[in-house]
Parts: structure tokens; C-alpha cells; sequence
């Protein structure tokens, strides 16, 4: 359990106190990055997974990433957040667009007469909903809107609209009962619906 005296003594980067927070958050983080791999279907072996965390440490302490947190009861949901955004990225920069040792997705033809790539069907298929958002210009305007929610209702938007999790698997990692999570989620998308109004969540549901 992470206290008040902890978290702030983390802020003013105390080392014994960053010692401890990373014992007590360190399986929270490793769960998280585990669980965006296997919803990416991407393995990676330990040594990389490892590599991943401590970049992820890293790059909160550097950035004093723990001072945007409002307390220490957000501390959990904000690292599952963090830990998945991070590596989401890590895997777009390092495995979704590796040119060695691959075929050209160019070289690939799909199609009967040979005239159509694998690049080509990519293309045609629907981008990930994070892309669509951020063409719609919608990134800000629900970043706004989403902060002012509590941060269960947060993570569990977040992972619905921006990391595309079902219903079922943002239960299974928030550890929450199926019950629990359709009813965050609903008042989650409630406050949104009212806040930026039904139009633009009509256009959101058919992102």
C-alpha cells in the first residue's frame, strides 16, 4: 500500500523511497505489459520484458511523471494506464515496423491475379480506434473531458475507447466484476454524452 508520505517523498525523488515504491508497484507494471502484449498477440522473451519495466521506471523518474498523479489512491490505475501506453509504443517502434529479417508487405500478393499487396489490404481495413479519434481531431476535447472523472471511470474508459479492450478483458484487468465495469463505463460514456454532446457520441460509436 502506497501512503501519503511515500508518494510525496517519490515526487521529491528520494531514492530509499523510490526503492520502495517500485517493490510495491512492480508487479502492477510487469501484469500490465504482459497483458498489452498478449492483446497485441506479440511475444517477447523476459529479458526484453524486463527491459521494458525498467524503461518505464526510468522515464517516470526522469520526468517526475509521478507529480501529474492527484494521490496515491490513483496510483494503480494510472501505472496500468502508463504501462500499457508504453508498451504499445515500444512494440509500434520496435516490432510493427521492423524492415529486417521480414518480408516486404509489398512483396506479398494476396490477390488471384497477383496485382494486389498485403500493404494494399492493410490499407483498406479500418485503422486502430486511437488512430480514428485523433483524425476526427477528438484526442483533446475526451483527454479534457475524461480527467475529470475519478480514476477508476478513467482507466477503464481509457482502455475501452483508446486501447480497444472489451468489456470482459477490462474486468479481468482491473479485477472487477463484469457488473462493476459496464456500470463505469456507462457513466463514463454518460458524462462524455453530456459534456460533448449525443452528436459526437453517435459519430463515436461508429469509429
Amino acid at each position: 500500500m502506497i501512503n501519503q508520505e511515500l508518494f510525496e517523498k517519490c515526487i521529491k525523488k528520494d531514492p530509499v523511497a523510490w526503492d520502495r515504491f517500485i517493490s510495491l508497484v512492480k508487479k502492477t507494471v510487469l501484469k500490465s505489459i504482459k497483458y498489452e502484449l498478449k492483446h497485441l498477440n506479440i511475444y517477447l522473451p523476459p529479458i526484453e520484458i524486463e527491459d521494458i519495466m525498467q524503461d518505464i521506471f526510468l522515464m517516470i523518474w526522469e520526468n517526475n511523471r509521478l507529480s501529474q498523479v492527484h494521490g496515491p489512491e490513483c496510483i494503480q490505475a494510472w501505472l496500468a494506464i502508463t504501462s500499457i501506453h508504453f508498451t504499445h509504443n515500444h512494440c509500434r517502434k520496435y516490432h510493427f515496423n521492423r524492415s529486417k529479417n521480414t518480408l516486404s508487405l509489398d512483396a506479398m500478393n494476396l490477390s488471384d491475379d497477383g496485382n494486389r499487396s498485403l500493404s494494399d489490404t492493410l490499407a483498406s481495413s479500418d485503422p486502430p480506434i486511437i488512430e480514428r479519434l485523433d483524425q476526427k481531431g477528438y484526442i483533446k476535447r475526451i483527454e479534457k473531458e475524461i480527467s475529470k472523472l475519478n480514476h477508476k471511470q478513467q482507466l477503464a474508459i481509457r482502455l475501452n475507447l483508446f486501447d480497444g479492450l472489451k468489456q470482459t478483458e477490462i474486468s479481468t484487468l482491473m479485477k472487477l466484476p463484469k457488473g462493476t465495469t459496464s456500470a463505469l463505463l456507462k457513466r463514463s460514456k454518460d458524462f462524455l454524452k453530456k459534456k460533448l454532446g449525443p452528436a459526437f457520441m453517435r459519430d463515436l460509436k461508429g469509429l
